[in-house]
């Protein structure tokens, strides 16, 4: 397990988060990106790039990140391997439907050992707080023209936590040369396990002398508005940019970690298709 984790470690230092945080899910670039929708071609596929990522986590005391990060993320026929899914299998059914499948690694955690973007609070309530361990994850997703939906299952038994996300795509500018400007509103569900394992504090972690008191909640759901925008500079390069809010659900923002009712997030990349 320790191989893995610093494989995975340094696979995120070279790759860009869009806060896969389960709490506050950035779209990711493979949302937006300009390149066309997955080919049954058996070729390798690359995109490279970076840009700026605003990060604005919920824990008490911790001020939102402003960073640079590289970004990379390859395909091969119908196999993608990125940021947002370590290795995923995506099928279309036909122009407006697909389907994926994909294997990942989790860690929303407060102490997230594979974030290039992690900030540690000077909060008393985090003193000798032990954060948990990230998860083993299986995720499947559709897309049904506008519509899109997802679930996630920790395999690794950790949380054994269950996220199940869907999202409304909202055109609002698209013109033949590829530019587009989208609207989405979304929302994501989050297990009872999942809220008390990154959120809850059990009898052990107890310590009301500075403020982390007894917390189990049940299950929380949370929404989310943002705004996508590729603008291609040319065959080979884009900018893409998102900007997205999302409100807590009170089962998190109630927890004696949390002190944010609302996330707000910002990236700016700049992408260059290899392939």
């Amino acid at each position: 397990m320790c191989l893995i984790k610093v494989i995975i470690s340094k696979f995120f230092i070279l790759s860009f988060i869009l806060f896969t945080s389960t709490v506050s899910e950035v779209k990711s670039f493979t949302d937006t990106s300009f390149s066309a929708d997955i080919e049954n071609e058996t070729v390798w596929k690359v995109n490279v790039g970076g840009g700026l990522f605003i990060i604005d986590k919920p824990w008490r005391d911790v001020d939102p990140v402003t960073t640079m990060l590289p970004y990379i993320e390859a395909s091969y026929g119908n196999w993608k391997f990125g940021v947002e899914n370590l290795l995923a299998y995506h099928f279309n059914l036909n122009e407006n439907a697909s389907f994926f499948a994909s294997l990942n690694y989790r860690d929303d955690s407060y102490d997230s050992n594979f974030s290039p973007l992690n900030k540690l609070s000077d909060h008393p309530v985090f003193n000798d707080y032990e954060s948990p361990d990230g998860e083993v994850v299986i995720k499947l997703g559709t897309k049904l023209g506008l519509i899109s939906f997802n679930t996630s299952r920790d395999i690794s038994n950790k949380s054994d936590a269950t996220t199940a996300s869907v999202a409304l795509d909202i055109p609002l500018y698209v013109n033949n040369r590829g530019v587009m400007l989208k609207a989405v509103a979304s929302s994501h569900w989050f297990s009872e396990e999942y809220i008390n394992y990154y959120y809850g504090i059990n009898e052990y972690q107890t310590d009301n002398s500075v403020g982390r008191y007894y917390y189990q909640s049940s299950a929380a759901t949370n929404h989310q508005w943002s705004i996508n925008m590729v603008y291609p500079i040319s065959q080979k390069w884009a900018l893409v940019g998102n900007i997205s809010r999302t409100k807590l659900d009170k089962n998190i923002s109630n927890s004696p970690l949390i002190d944010e009712n609302y996330q707000n997030n910002l990236m700016l990349v700049f992408s260059y298709k290899l392939q």
